[in-house]
């Protein structure tokens, strides 16, 4: 049988799982029009509507499962010993590592990206092609990234 600590520690897993799940899921949405297709095939307004796709699947997800989270913590509130054992160091812990990967990819993808846009300025120009939008695009990088690196820095060992 599962004690309130385990159960809580589940609901918090299956909620970042959640995000994760939608966030690739509009991540995939978001950047697939720039990859199946050719520039010769490339259509603005396909890849215009699937961003708006992906951002509404991404806000949507993040609507939900912080509802369901701040009901949780609220849960969680009114017993503080049992919110103390749910969220205790080594989650706290976890939640800074996963930021800092967030940060380092945000930083890193935000140069990449700008060294694509300039050095293939005369490129992109002649083809009339358009490049998904740079902060949406890392910013899906990011949340991707944080949830991730969250979920496998808190995972528990299977040894013992």
């Amino acid at each position: 049988m599962m004690t309130k600590i385990e159960k809580m520690n589940r609901m918090r897993k299956n909620i970042v799982r959640g995000i994760f799940v939608t966030s690739v899921i509009a991540f995939v949405w978001y950047i697939l029009p720039y990859l199946g297709l050719g520039l010769a095939k490339y259509s603005y307004s396909r890849a215009e509507k699937a961003a708006e796709i992906a951002a509404m699947i991404l806000l949507f997800s993040f609507l939900v499962f912080g509802a369901i989270s701040r009901l949780i913590k609220r849960k969680l509130k009114r017993s503080p010993d049992l919110y103390d054992a749910v969220y205790d160091d080594r989650i706290k812990l976890s939640w800074l590592k996963a930021y800092r990967i967030a940060f380092i990819v945000a930083f890193i993808s935000s140069i990449c990206w700008k060294c694509y846009e300039t050095f293939n300025a005369e490129n992109l120009l002649t083809l009339k092609a358009h490049l998904p939008n740079g902060p949406f695009f890392v910013l899906y990088l990011a949340v991707v990234t944080l949830v991730g690196s969250f979920l496998f820095f808190s995972r528990e060992s299977k040894n013992g």
